[in-house]
């Protein structure tokens, strides 16, 4: 085990002592060594074998690395895909008109590091997974995601669950094989050590009406007493019309994007 690094803490970290830090999110390694002047990130994705036998000495090869001369005091938080998240169910599921279903999706999250600055926070962003591109959508409006696995269901400080409520409001059954996530304007949430993330509303029209997307503002009824960590990446997101799951009807004109 990496007995060298620390859980991962979200929020303010001073960087005065030690002048050398690792962090563990999941797979991901974060290195951070602070000089009397600059301080330097560094980022590695753990391959099985090093998480179960770390070796402290053996040097690492970072994938990432950033400098910043200033603060002694950065703010570390989680942080969602820049992407919308493409889920593909093993087996479809189906909802009957009139009906609402709600599910759980994993996202996987990245380590955010900010500097004070109000102009540009930003000083690095590191994912805990490496994901696969992969599009959504009809080929003359397809739209660029993450493909994410929902055979994976564990859950560790690396991932955030994710509410979904879906609502038929058409005359048929509607019959998903294919969900699409836009997590741009979901903000984090944390409860009892787990993180959440805002509940996602979708009411499926019917026919070739475009499908009613929105996002519930506050934590999800999950997360009991819960904290707010990260606000959206997107604060300006609100309600969306557009395709959002995919069934084996195709409508080409709708949002919820039929297949």
């Amino acid at each position: 085990m990496i007995s060298s690094a620390d859980s991962i803490t979200w929020g303010a970290c001073e960087l005065d002592s030690p002048a050398l830090r690792r962090l563990r999110c999941g797979r991901l390694l974060v290195e951070m060594c602070r000089s009397q002047e600059q301080l330097y990130l560094a980022s590695k994705t753990l391959s099985k074998k090093e998480i179960d036998d770390f070796d402290e000495s053996a040097p690492i090869e970072w994938n990432r690395w950033a400098v910043y001369t200033g603060n002694e005091t950065v703010r570390i938080q989680p942080g969602l895909p820049d992407l919308p998240i493409l889920f593909e169910p093993e087996s479809g599921f189906q909802v009957s008109a009139g009906e609402e279903v709600r599910i759980l999706v994993r996202l996987p999250l990245s380590v955010v590091v900010q500097v004070p600055d109000e102009v540009d926070p930003l000083l690095a962003e590191f994912p805990t997974e490496k994901l696969s591109h992969a599009w959504f959508g009809e080929s003359e409006d397809e739209e660029l995601c993450y493909s994410v696995s929902t055979s994976d269901s564990s859950t560790d400080d690396s991932t955030v669950m994710a509410p979904i409520q879906i609502r038929n409001d058409g005359a048929e059954s509607l019959d998903v094989s294919r969900l699409c996530l836009r997590v741009s304007g979901l903000s984090i949430f944390r409860s009892e050590g787990k993180l959440w993330a805002n509940e996602t509303l979708i009411h499926f029209q019917g026919g070739r009406q475009p499908s009613k997307v929105s996002v519930r503002k506050g934590p999800p009824l999950e997360a009991v007493a819960a904290d707010l960590i990260a606000p959206p990446r997107d604060c300006d997101s609100g309600s969306v019309v557009g395709r959002t799951v995919r069934s084996i009807r195709r409508w080409a004109s709708d949002f919820l994007d039929l297949n």
